[in-house]
Formats: C-alpha cells, structure tokens, sequence
C-alpha cells in the first residue's frame, strides 16, 4: 500500500490584494487571542459571586433527558450521568 500525502507553501496575501484588509484583521485577533490574562480576585469577591442558596440553583436540574428534541439522532441522546438525578 502506497500513502501519498502532499503539501503545499502558502504565504499570506500581498497588500496589492483584496484579502490583505481581512487577513490583517484575523492575525490581529489570533495574535491578541494568545494572550490570555485571568485577574487575580479577592476571597470577598467569590463570596458574593452568587448568592443563590442551593436549593433555589436545583430547581434547574434536568432530571429526566428522555423527552428531550435536540435533533440528533436516538443513539446520541444524553447519557445518564449526564442528568442529573
């Protein structure tokens, strides 16, 4: 068995051409997108982050998936430890 695999060089766009505007603006974002800063947060911040009690945030729980429509097919329904009970 022969495996071919192929390869090309690319370059970006020159500023002559219509693509330059938009390839500028993509490497800008990926470059900016590298950058990730996460600030460092008091301890009183988390504390008043959310003040919901326990019980109010369970009301939300899905417990039953099997009557959900998501538009997949029925072999990629949810797991059952993906719901909780």
């Amino acid at each position: 068995m022969l495996i071919c695999i192929e390869a090309t060089w690319d370059s970006p766009p020159r500023p002559e051409d219509a693509d330059y505007q938009p390839f500028l603006t993509a490497m800008k974002r990926f470059i900016e997108s590298r950058g990730v800063i996460i600030p460092k947060r008091s301890k009183d911040y988390y504390k008043t982050f959310d003040k919901r009690s326990k019980d109010q945030s369970r009301k939300y729980l899905l417990k039953d998936a099997s009557h959900l429509n998501l538009g997949q097919r029925a072999d990629l329904k949810l797991m059952p430890f993906q719901v909780c009970p």
